[in-house]
């Protein structure tokens, strides 16, 4: 049975000790040491980082039957897998071995230095200087990130919305896990079938995916970052995105990105990859901490990528969408004050009995030292000025006292 690798796990069929490519190479080019260190590699180019996302892309593609076949191992001890091998129509993981064979010999070089790596210091160095490596991996996992999306976004809908997206996409990533599992084992056994111990090897990695996934989200939803799990399961709703991208701050949406990048990698990515091998190697009767340095580090590094990615989601339309929203609100406003408006000229109409005059206002007239000011017309009452005893007096009763003056 051939195993199923992980990407940074492949050794390409490269003898020790050779490099990528040794024809034609002059005496003096050689490693001639005996370390196994590559070559220095030279660049890809555009097309070939198009060459090595496209095959990564289409690996994570051919993978999916692999899942399908894993959920009915789970359910007959493997039978289905052996079935489907023995007829000779599919060999499961043969798919992915063929594109994986694809990218080019820069990337396959560069999967070689993460494996020869000892430690998790040092393949995070090689990792972080070999950044393809990261972004060929996320290529790789999306399609079954999509597949476990809608299987999220099919509970939610089966149960009328009772399951959450959070919840939804959770449940699905631990399916897809699960299976994937339980093939990826089958194809390593001697019998070709799975015991009961691989059984629920298979069944605990969905389980345990499960419920990190469930914390990772939890902790996405709590903070106000994107969980791509989550947003997989929900599938898209603009007015839902409108609503919530505009009540986020511009300036908080670094951080909401470097939030959702721990989140996702490791709450998430980190717990599940070093789970998930773990479990294989007990499956198998292997070291249980055979391969958890490379699952740690391409897991939780795969994870922060994808985490950032879904949290910096729509970030670029950022204020666009804010500004609509506002704009909307202003509008939405305006025609609240204009039906307003019209409703009272409306009552004044029908108490006066007709139609009420828009009144017209001059501000310059409302100021008394203009030229344009309404002058005054007081009319002035002499006989209420003037008391029975001949002196003034005001009209608020008080009575002025003439002074007296010898």
């Amino acid at each position: 049975m051939s195993e199923q690798k992980k990407p940074w796990e492949q050794s390409w069929n490269q003898p020790a000790g050779t490099s990528v490519s040794t024809q034609n190479k002059k005496p003096w080019e050689h490693n001639w040491n005996g370390n196994l260190e590559p070559e220095v590699e030279k660049s890809k180019g555009f097309g070939g980082h198009v060459r090595d996302i496209s095959a990564s892309l289409a690996a994570g593609a051919a993978s999916l039957p692999d899942v399908a076949i894993g959920i009915g191992d789970i359910l007959t001890g493997g039978a289905v897998g052996k079935t489907v091998e023995d007829s000779g129509l599919y060999t499961p993981g043969s798919g992915r071995e063929y594109w994986a064979d694809k990218k080019t010999d820069q990337a396959k070089a560069q999967s070689q230095k993460f494996s020869d790596a000892e430690g998790i210091i040092d393949k995070t160095k090689v990792a972080l200087t070999n950044p393809t490596l990261i972004t060929n991996t996320v290529a790789e996992s999306l399609p079954t990130m999509v597949a476990g999306g809608l299987v999220g976004r099919g509970l939610s809908t089966a149960t009328k919305g009772a399951i959450s997206p959070l919840v939804g996409g959770a449940l699905g990533e631990g399916t897809v896990m699960a299976g994937s599992q339980a093939e990826s084992i089958r194809q390593q056994t001697d019998d070709g079938l799975l015991n009961g111990n691989q059984v629920a090897a298979s069944v605990a990695t969905g389980a345990l995916g499960t419920l990190f996934g469930l914390a990772g989200g939890a902790v996405a939803k709590k903070f106000g970052f994107g969980d791509i799990d989550s947003m997989m399961a929900s599938g898209p709703n603009a007015n839902q995105i409108t609503g919530e991208i505009s009540k986020i701050p511009l300036k908080n949406i670094p951080k909401k990105v470097i939030y959702g990048a721990l989140s996702e990698g490791l709450l998430e990515e980190l717990p599940q990859s070093a789970q998930e091998q773990v479990l294989q190697n007990y499956a198998l009767n292997k070291d249980l901490m055979d391969g958890v340095d490379d699952a740690i580090v391409m897991g939780a590094l795969a994870g922060m990528t994808m985490g950032g990615a879904a949290s910096g989601l729509n970030v670029q339309s950022h204020n666009q969408r804010y500004n609509a929203q506002e704009q909307f609100n202003v509008e939405q406003q305006a025609a609240q004050q204009a039906q307003e408006t019209q409703t009272m000229r409306d009552a004044q109409s029908q108490l006066f009995g007709g139609e009420v005059p828009d009144p017209v206002l001059d501000p310059s007239k409302l100021n008394p030292f203009s030229d344009n000011a309404l002058l005054a017309s007081p009319i002035i009452d002499m006989n209420r000025l003037e008391a029975a005893d001949g002196n003034p007096r005001y009209d608020n009763g008080i009575n002025f006292q003439a002074p007296n003056i010898e």
